[in-house]
């Protein structure tokens, strides 16, 4: 007799299903909405017992936006997610009304009033918690995203070629958001480490010059591995992270924000990239920091510095 399904896997089962018969957005959109909604059902099925897409309803969706905001991720994150989410019930055959965005409360934030950066204490932490745990996943994401401020999907999507590429030229390409290519300057020692590592593991791993570094191969892996990311982080940063953070008020500083997230590993590195820059006599840091982030605005330099923004005099 063959094993049993559970309701979680039944229910996925169903929206794959379905899913096969829908020809419509590209290949990678319906990859992305697939695991996006394959991580809801798994949520709905958990808190709720749900036993149909179709029967999602309003309070679902609000307790999952809830779950998803303490994990740290960012309203426009969040709303891609909901993209896929009401694409699928609607296919499902769903009849309620799922609330808006507006309802949901997810307008754009106001960025920069926080210092988000890691400390090096915390990145010391989180490296010695993923290991102790056996999630090199996690080590691995925290050793690069920290040496190159790199988002979790850019780190997710990091081939081995990649790493051999920046070995070679002293310089890590990335093709960022909104398929933006950048290339991140090997400047740092911590690079030069983190690029030998990486191309070691690879090589241990057996890995193809087109096989991602962190991420599963095939189908939707890079999608998986960012959510098995993400929740790694909501469930142990408490075991790193600076106690109170919110409370350590620096004169001239932001305040911390209260928790810390993936994306905190890219402000600490425009920290520290923007700080090189600066102690060179560089013409322009700001600008020159921006553009190694691959922002190419000299302004949203700010948004990661931890120092508060100078007022502009009245002229």
């Amino acid at each position: 007799m063959g094993k049993t399904m559970t309701g979680e896997e039944r229910l996925i089962q169903d929206f794959r299903r379905m899913m096969k018969g829908i020809n419509e957005n590209g290949y990678k959109t319906r990859a992305a909405y697939g695991n996006h909604v394959e991580q809801f059902l798994k949520f709905y099925w958990r808190k709720f017992h749900g036993q149909k897409l179709a029967n999602v309803r309003g309070d679902h969706i609000r307790a999952y936006v809830k779950e998803m905001q303490e994990k740290g991720l960012s309203p426009s994150t969040i709303k891609s997610r909901l993209s896929a989410i009401r694409f699928a019930h609607e296919k499902a055959g769903g009849k309620r009304r799922l609330p808006d965005n507006k309802e949901l409360g997810l307008e754009k934030r106001k960025v920069g009033k926080e210092d988000r950066a890691w400390t090096a204490d915390e990145v010391r932490g989180g490296l010695t918690v993923a290991k102790n745990m056996g999630r090199i996943d996690a080590y691995n994401a925290i050793y690069i995203g920290y040496a190159f401020g790199l988002r979790i999907e850019e780190v997710c999507r990091i081939r081995k070629e990649d790493v051999e590429k920046a070995l070679k030229y002293d310089g890590l390409t990335i093709k960022g958001k909104g398929g933006q290519v950048r290339t991140y300057p090997v400047q740092f020692e911590v690079q030069k480490k983190a690029l030998q590592y990486f191309y070691d593991y690879a090589r241990k791993n057996n890995l193809m010059p087109r096989d991602y570094v962190i991420s599963p191969q095939g189908k939707g892996g890079v999608e998986r591995q960012i959510n098995s990311l993400e929740n790694w982080m909501y469930a142990n940063r408490n075991k790193f992270a600076m106690k109170n953070r919110k409370d350590d008020m620096r004169d001239g500083k932001k305040p911390r924000s209260e928790n810390i997230t993936w994306h905190g590993l890219r402000h600490a590195r425009a920290q520290i990239q923007y700080a090189k820059y600066k102690d060179e006599g560089r013409k322009d840091p700001k600008r020159m920091t921006s553009e190694t982030l691959g922002h190419h605005r000299p302004d949203i330099t700010n948004v990661y510095l931890a120092e508060l923004p100078q007022r502009k005099k009245n002229k």
